[in-house]
């Protein structure tokens, strides 16, 4: 009679209590590397702590795809089969948002009419308290001598500082930081590394 109470458990505790884990663990790692790359900076700490999780996340799914197979002597289910395809399906899915650019499009052009607004609110020379600027988290705004606001973003540079450029009417003028890309009509990202 113990066997065979105990017989499900193993299969219960799979199916409903550890693969849920398992994809919570793999939808939040993945949240936090999407949140990282959607700045139009990327904030590389999530990203790195994220790459390392997705590594761990990869080698646990291997190992248990192997282990899964070699116990299993008959075909998977197309049930069984779609639940260990899941996690590599997602990470994928994400990784090819990521290298899209679409977070950071997305995220930028929802809050670009809150960034003009608050660029033409600054003062020349004058400082912005930080805060949330539409859906970017903003460290510091400043104005520059040639018109070109400045918006900070925290922790997106590695080695310095890094955030949006915005002038409207000609390229910014490199106050003591690199130019990056242009992002639209008017923005570019920069970057302050220390030497």
């Amino acid at each position: 009679m113990t066997i065979a109470s105990g017989a499900g458990r193993p299969a219960f505790w799979w199916g409903y209590v550890l693969w849920p884990l398992f994809y919570a663990v793999t939808v939040v790692t993945l949240s936090v590397g999407l949140n990282g790359a959607s700045l139009p900076v990327w904030d590389v700490v999530p990203i790195f702590w994220a790459f390392w999780f997705c590594v761990a996340i990869g080698i646990a799914w291997a190992v248990g795809f192997v282990v899964a197979g070699r116990h299993t002597h008959v075909r998977m289910s197309n049930r069984s089969l779609a639940r260990w395809l899941g996690i590599p399906m997602l990470g994928l899915a994400c990784l090819g948002l990521i290298l899209s650019g679409l977070p950071a499009s997305t995220r930028f052009n929802l809050s670009r009419t809150a960034l003009e607004q608050a660029a033409v609110r600054v003062e020349p020379g004058g400082r912005v308290a930080p805060g949330w600027i539409g859906l970017e988290p903003i460290e510091e705004v400043w104005s520059q001598a040639d018109g070109t606001v400045i918006f900070q973003i925290p922790h997106a540079g590695y080695l310095g500082s890094c955030g949006l450029a915005y002038n409207p009417q000609r390229q910014p003028s490199h106050e003591g930081y690199e130019l990056g890309d242009q992002v639209a009509d008017g923005w570019w990202t920069w970057c302050e590394y220390f030497d």
